[in-house]
């Protein structure tokens, strides 16, 4: 299991990492063109609309909802710094 983790650790996470790019790419071009905003917009609101529903699940397993707001700030800042840390790694290599 060790060796599992470690080697699971080191390697390029896909998910939060195409999160950082989709966030900067489209974001950044939302600004000069409106068919980048709507793209962002509806990435953005399909991935909060999934945050929303996992932080929905999580809360209501753990202590009947109110870990809700928790959970909606903490779940983007995970996949944030998750994402910068896999870019950082790779480059770094």
């Amino acid at each position: 299991m060790v060796i599992y983790k470690d080697k699971a650790q080191k390697e390029f996470k896909i998910f939060p990492a195409f999160f950082i790019v989709f966030f900067v790419f489209f974001g950044l071009g939302a600004a000069f063109h409106p068919l980048f905003m709507l793209i962002f917009l509806v990435g953005m609101g399909g991935y909060f609309m999934a945050i929303t529903l996992e932080a929905f699940g999580t809360s209501s397993i753990k202590q009947n909802g109110g870990l809700v707001p928790v959970l909606l700030v903490l779940f983007p800042l995970i996949h944030l710094v998750y994402g910068l840390e896999s870019w950082m790694t790779k480059f770094k290599k």
